[in-house]
């Protein structure tokens, strides 16, 4: 009788014990990481006799979450890579929205810019053109510090999130940390694994992975260890590594991220952060952020020193060149303190420019006469103004040789025909067999040749007088907007900002791409997990009638052995 007893007994709680994991299984239905749990039991141990192996009711062995490691790591895995891959484009999204942005990217300013430039080639000496041209280039500046103010906010966010990651990081190991005391804790008590508190455990690992990339190892106490990087130390078992957000030291205007030791830290290398938010960070504010910054200082640096030097090839509206007290030979300003690739953010249009437009030098610094007694067509025309150039006047003769004499300094003529000459003094050939004379440099100046010289004809080379209607420096200022100056001659102004416009925006849509397909492999990873681990609300209410009807017959059966043992002892 008491064996009848105590098999109703053990179903009784078999079914209590299902009906309480079910209920925790449906009180959990949405809480993160939660793992549906099941009993796990098996049959009491047989009794032997001469009528065979009697059973002994139900024995409980386990309450078991169902979990897949596999699963697990496969999460952690594609949960780091999402984060990453989501911050990124967040973050590369803000950078292509701005480059873009048709009125205040930097095309449409430069643009200007060199439209009025033209203006005062054509309308050199109007005050109000000139006036325009030093407002356009204000706006130019303007425009480029702009963009760099742009550039550095969104790396001081950068450094700001990084911090926050790094804080979010060490408070998560903590909790890991003393999950895994407790763990240890429970798990020796009873000898039972500690479900929830595994549950919890791998949460939390996971929501680490959307700060930072990170493996785990198991220990056989029950305890992870958690690393990332190529092995840096988060947790060992109980034991916890802090990691603290400093400035680099070799560049303060960036966040990095140190381990912390008793005696001091240790700064990390930016390429051992990989994965989650803090991985994307750091890829985004050394690379793509980082390399349009510095390409925006190159394009300021070329377009300041580019125009800077056509302007020291010139003369201003008062008459003087370069060398000559009051003629200011910058147009743009850029201090020598800048730090090299950011110069947009310190360039600047030359505040004596801007308080007296009559200093940019529209003209040019020599001009050519032509005897009125000339009977042949040969004519000099600036071509190019070159450093170092004089003004002194030169006064050519065509001779009986069909040589020009008159020059007594170093000369290079070039000819039709391509060949090239070159001497001092002496007689300048207008052709040398192959070609006439198209093109001949004197004292720093290039002129083209046209026309046929008679013997006689002379040519005049002489300093500009005023150059109040020349705006032939201005010309060639405004020529500089289509030239190739930048990157070794191969890219101008304007296409040098397209490339940083273009490859933002690649980048972006790559990076979206990357998301939108990681994005679909996470979804079939959960939901795998899911189909595991997930509560299935439906399942577990017919789980509560299975248990309900087997605690209902356990309970009918144990009560027959009640009355039945009563009978007993009523027989008298």
């Amino acid at each position: 009788m008491t064996t009848y007893l105590n098999i109703g007994i053990s179903g009784l709680r078999a079914a209590q014990l299902g009906l309480l994991t079910t209920q925790h299984n449906i009180a959990n239905a949405n809480t993160p990481g939660f793992s549906r749990q099941a009993v796990f039991q098996s049959t009491g141990f047989a009794v032997n006799s001469d009528e065979g192996a009697l059973g002994q009711g139900v024995k409980i062995e386990t309450v078991k979450r169902n979990y897949s490691e596999f699963l697990t790591g496969q999460m952690n895995q594609s949960q780091s890579r999402l984060t990453e891959l989501e911050t990124q484009y967040a973050s590369l999204s803000q950078m292509d929205n701005l480059l873009a942005d048709q009125d205040a990217g930097l095309s449409p300013a430069l643009r200007d810019f060199f439209a009025a430039v033209q203006q005062v080639g054509s309308n050199p000496s109007l005050i109000p053109a000139r006036q325009s041209m030093v407002a356009s280039a204000q706006t130019l500046a303007s425009r480029f510090q702009l963009l760099d103010g742009r550039f550095q906010s969104l790396g001081e966010q950068a450094n700001g999130r990084i911090s926050n990651a790094v804080a979010g990081i060490n408070a998560l190991t903590e909790s890991i940390g003393q999950i895994n005391q407790n763990i240890v804790l429970a798990q020796s008590t009873y000898g039972q694994p500690a479900n929830d508190l595994l549950d919890q455990r791998d949460y939390l690992v996971n929501e680490l992975n959307k700060l930072v990339g990170v493996s785990t190892s198991n220990n056989l106490d029950g305890t992870v260890n958690v690393f990332f990087g190529s092995g840096q130390q988060l947790v060992v078992g109980t034991q916890v590594t802090s990691l603290v957000a400093q400035e680099k030291s070799s560049d303060s205007t960036k966040m990095g991220v140190a381990i912390q030791y008793r005696n001091g830290t240790v700064e990390l290398a930016d390429n051992l952060l990989s994965g989650g938010e803090l991985g994307a960070l750091m890829s985004f504010r050394n690379g793509t952020l980082e390399g349009a910054r510095t390409a925006l200082g190159e394009i300021a640096t070329a377009v300041a020193q580019a125009l800077n030097d056509q302007q020291a090839l010139g003369m201003d509206l008062n008459g003087r060149v370069a060398g000559e007290v009051g003629f200011e030979s910058q147009l743009f300003i850029i201090p020598a303190s800048s730090v090299p690739g950011f110069a947009a953010r310190d360039i600047q249009v030359n505040p004596l420019v801007v308080e007296d437009p009559r200093l940019v030098a529209a003209a040019s610094p020599v001009r050519t006469t032509q005897a009125t007694t000339n009977t042949g067509t040969l004519k000099l025309t600036v071509a190019e103004v070159t450093t170092p150039f004089s003004t002194a006047a030169v006064s050519l003769s065509v001779n009986g040789a069909q040589q020009l004499t008159g020059f007594a300094g170093n000369w290079t003529a070039t000819y039709a025909s391509g060949a090239s000459a070159s001497g001092a003094g002496g007689g300048i050939p207008l052709n040398n067999g192959s070609g006439a004379l198209r093109e001949l440099t004197i004292n720093g100046v290039r002129y083209t040749v046209t026309g046929v010289g008679n013997s006689g004809d002379t040519l005049g080379v002489e300093r500009n007088t005023g150059g109040v209607q020349d705006g032939r420096n201005a010309v060639l200022m405004a020529g500089l907007q289509n030239q190739k100056t930048m990157y070794g001659g191969t890219a101008t102004f304007n296409s040098s900002y397209a490339t940083i416009v273009a490859d933002t925006g690649i980048v972006t849509r790559e990076t979206k791409i990357r998301l939108d397909a990681q994005s679909a492999l996470h979804d079939q990873i959960e939901g795998a997990r899911d189909s595991l681990s997930g509560v299935n609300l439906d399942e577990e209410a017919a789980n509560l009638l299975k248990f309900q009807q087997a605690y209902q017959a356990s309970a009918k059966a144990l009560q027959i052995g009640v009355d039945l043992f009563e009978q007993l002892l009523s027989i008298r």
